[in-house]
């Protein structure tokens, strides 16, 4: 029990670090623009506030299934969660740029754009897309460097096992069994479960 107490504190302070760099505010940042209105502001602000505590609550239920699935020892725990979190920040930017790729062919599309600039925009979305195929793949030799093959094995299962239960628990509707929603067809104060992108920067 000691062992996993001291393995889920390292697991958490890695993610801590890793999540407080990412969101640590930039210099010269969005300013609200004159005359928008306050409401709007506050708005967006709770609406990132919420997509934070959201992300947050995810990364710290894969945190502690990974540290139960993988059954790391306090050595590897302390170099195998720095590297975790480099991959999961490549693969996060990685699945941005297909959104963004994705969003740009369809507006093109609809928009009805010339076939050679709908050509340009196709080769950027399957290029995002094997990008992300990429990273996963050079993602394996980074952790059998820190990681016996087993345990790396265990990670890739767990990692899928970890996303099953999620879209499961989603599709049960706040974990109503058989996905009921509450009487009426509407969930407490009108609130959808979160979506895999609101988890993305």
């Amino acid at each position: 029990m000691r062992t996993i107490k001291i393995l889920a504190t390292i697991a958490l302070a890695a993610f801590l670090s890793a999540s407080a760099s990412a969101q640590a505010p930039k210099k010269g940042g969005d300013k609200p623009q004159k005359g928008e209105k306050t409401e709007n502001v506050d708005k967006d602000a709770r609406k990132h506030q919420m997509k934070e505590e959201w992300r947050e609550k995810m990364e710290s239920a894969r945190v502690a299934f990974l540290t139960s699935e993988l059954d790391l020892t306090v050595q590897e725990a302390e170099v195998f969660w720095p590297v975790y979190n480099d991959i999961q920040k490549e693969q996060r930017a990685a699945f941005k740029d297909v959104m963004a790729a994705k969003m740009a062919l369809g507006k093109a599309l609809k928009d009805g754009t010339p076939a050679n600039e709908i050509d340009v925009l196709l080769n950027s979305y399957i290029q995002a897309k094997e990008d992300v195929q990429a990273i996963e793949s050079q993602s394996v030799d980074k952790y059998r460097k820190v990681l016996p093959a087993e345990k790396v094995a265990k990670l890739f299962l767990a990692e899928e096992k970890f996303k099953n239960r999620q879209i499961r628990d989603l599709g049960n509707h706040d974990g109503r069994p058989g996905g009921q929603r509450p009487e009426g067809g509407q969930r407490p104060g009108g609130q959808r479960p979160p979506r895999m992108m609101d988890f993305e920067d």
